[in-house]
């Protein structure tokens, strides 16, 4: 049996990976939508949080290979990963990089 620390911890990141699903379809629209995308200050203002906490999470997404990171470039330092492909919303229908690096997630 789970202890209740080890159950918050999961549902906890169960939270944190719909919120960064949520993150990524919005940088996604705005992208199609602007033709470029969103600055790390708009996803936090989107999204009620500090420009701090939107790189983190962008720091994540690349992690799990949804965005590369350009270096050199300060105000929108992410790039959508071309092996991902989303739907006009930015959902993810299919997601070669995982199969590209033997992601399991």
């Amino acid at each position: 049996m789970k202890k209740k620390s080890e159950n918050r911890h999961h549902i906890d990141a169960i939270k944190r990976k719909e919120r960064d699903k949520k993150i990524y379809a919005f940088y996604v629209q705005h992208l199609h939508k602007n033709s470029s995308p969103p600055t790390l200050e708009k996803i936090g203002e989107e999204f009620g949080f500090s420009r701090a906490r939107a790189g983190k999470i962008m720091e994540r997404l690349k992690r799990e290979g949804y965005v590369l990171r350009v270096e050199g470039r300060y105000h929108r330092p992410f790039v959508p990963n071309p092996l991902i492909k989303v739907d006009g919303r930015g959902r993810v229908v299919e997601n070669n990089y995982k199969k590209h690096h033997g992601k399991n997630n």
